[in-house]
């Protein structure tokens, strides 16, 4: 006797095709630095490195590595700094806005003394 075949008569229904996950990263790199710029920059506006105070880094800079690898030259690259050299033993956050706002081209740091 001949085997008998188990499977449905009737055609299957194709799955759809999985479609690509669109994500911030698939979008191109000079419009991701456009919406970077959006989010930090502030053309004409002096960001003050407070002694005493703790220095924050902008939320979007913290998101992920990549985010902070891509955005952090255009913050500090782009925006300008003013700090006081009368912080004393308070240094450390104006250095670190310093080595940062070096490493980024175009970055404008003025220390006031």
């Amino acid at each position: 006797m001949a085997e008998r075949n188990n499977r449905s008569s009737t055609p299957q229904a194709k799955l759809p095709a999985k479609k690509a996950t669109k994500t911030f990263f698939n979008l191109p790199a000079e419009l991701r630095n456009e919406i970077y710029r959006l989010a930090l920059v502030k053309p004409n506006y002096l960001r003050t490195v407070v002694c005493g105070s703790t220095y924050k880094t902008p939320a979007l800079l913290q998101v992920c590595r990549q985010i902070r690898n891509e955005a952090a030259g255009v913050y500090y690259g782009e925006n300008k700094f003013v700090a006081h050299r009368a912080c004393g033993d308070k240094m450390e956050k104006v250095g670190y806005v310093e080595e940062h706002v070096g490493k980024a081209r175009g970055g404008e740091m003025v220390i006031l003394r």
